[in-house]
């Protein structure tokens, strides 16, 4: 009995790690990258956090459309931008 109560544990908590991550709807179309961004693309402000997808939120939340990263060590750093959509659709990491 013991050794059913531990697989379902583990199981449980693996199954945890690997839930959805909270990536609102706007910031799928939000682009990241190491690149500087395009000609005419305006500076909004600076992000940061956990993982891309907290880049991505926040920038959403800023009105912008491209994140350029700025550090990826512990946290994640980056740069929001306002871009004309057809300039940053096919720039990535």
């Amino acid at each position: 009995m013991k050794k059913i109560y531990l697989i379902v544990l583990a199981a449980t908590l693996i199954l945890s790690g690997c839930s959805t991550l909270n990536l609102n709807s706007r910031a799928s179309h939000v682009v990241v990258s190491s690149k500087r961004p395009p000609l005419g693309c305006r500076f909004i402000g600076h992000v940061v956090g956990d993982q891309l997808y907290d880049l991505k939120n926040q920038t959403t939340k800023l009105g912008g459309n491209y994140v350029q990263l700025v550090s990826s060590s512990k946290h994640q750093l980056g740069k929001a931008y306002v871009c004309v959509p057809s300039k940053i659709g096919k720039i990535r990491l």
